[in-house]
């Protein structure tokens, strides 16, 4: 694998199938398959325009596939369970600013009295 050029705004499918070394008919079947990756197409010429969250997931699937041999039943699962177990972590993360958010005012609070009090 090459290295992936992070200070672009889309890949072309020709550089991702370049990095993975597989063809690009590969790509093309997986975003039949793969109901995660939705890739856009160029209005004009009809060319595929990879994100670099495309090309992550693109890896993700990848690597479940030629890796950890996955099937692709299997590896569609895995990363629906991947993002939610994502989503899950988001929203404990919120759920922690939020009771910060209050430990905060509750701080606040004890010291606006304390200096009521001066």
């Amino acid at each position: 694998m090459n290295n992936v050029p992070n200070n672009k705004k889309y890949y072309k499918i020709g550089e991702i199938s370049g990095y993975l070394g597989i063809k690009t008919s590969v790509l093309r079947f997986w975003e039949e398959k793969f109901p995660q990756l939705k890739v856009k197409k160029n209005k004009i010429s009809g060319h595929r325009r990879y994100t670099k969250k495309d090309f992550d997931l693109i890896i993700q699937i990848h690597d479940l596939l030629y890796n950890k041999n996955f099937k692709i039943e299997g590896a569609i699962k895995e990363l629906s369970t991947i993002k939610a177990n994502t989503e899950n972590e988001k929203i404990l993360i919120k759920k922690d600013l939020f009771l910060d958010k209050d430990s905060i005012k509750e701080e606040l609070l004890t010291l606006k009295q304390l200096i009521e009090n001066l």
